[in-house]
């Protein structure tokens, strides 16, 4: 397998290596282009991180260590879904059903993407819907004032109009 990554790295460079230039030096810029960098692809590439490494003249650590810090960026491509749930004292007071309903229908942890790839399930400190608790967000779109067994049916209800495409 590293034989095979190793082979694809070249392509990668040239791809990334005129991107990685508009930050050349410019080390105050690493969160936009780390910012950049997800918009283009997703996620986090290894190969473009190294390239922005060599065009910042910062390693390979200190970008991993910026990245990991900010809650927004990942490494992993995401599902096609982002599922985020509150864990703010107010939705929570409510027996944190909806984080038990997202945690048993998804069968993942909070920032892992579900076997089938439609979810990325993502804990905030606070969606600011206080008024609304508890809330969750599907795809941008705030659902809030849940009811148990809810979540589970919206999760539900995504799933199957996803494997009807």
């Amino acid at each position: 397998m590293r034989a095979a990554r190793a082979g694809r790295e070249p392509a990668r460079r040239e791809e990334w290596a005129p991107w990685a230039e508009a930050y050349r030096g410019r080390r105050e810029l690493v969160l936009d282009a780390l910012l950049d960098l997800q918009t283009r692809e997703g996620h986090l590439d290894e190969a473009a991180l190294r390239e922005l490494g060599r065009a910042t003249g910062r390693n390979l650590s200190f970008l991993r260590g910026v990245a990991s810090f900010y809650p927004a960026l990942r490494f992993r491509s995401p599902g096609r879904h982002r599922v985020q749930v509150c864990r703010g004292l107010g939705c929570g007071m409510e027996d944190d059903f909806v984080r038990r309903e997202v945690a048993g229908f998804l069968r993942v942890r909070p920032g892992q993407v579900s076997r089938d790839g439609l979810f990325t399930w993502e804990e905030v400190s606070c969606l600011g819907v206080c008024a609304h608790a508890p809330a969750m967000v599907l795809d941008g779109r705030i659902i809030g004032k849940l009811r148990p067994g809810q979540a589970r049916r919206l999760l539900e209800e995504t799933r199957h109009r996803e494997r009807g495409r």
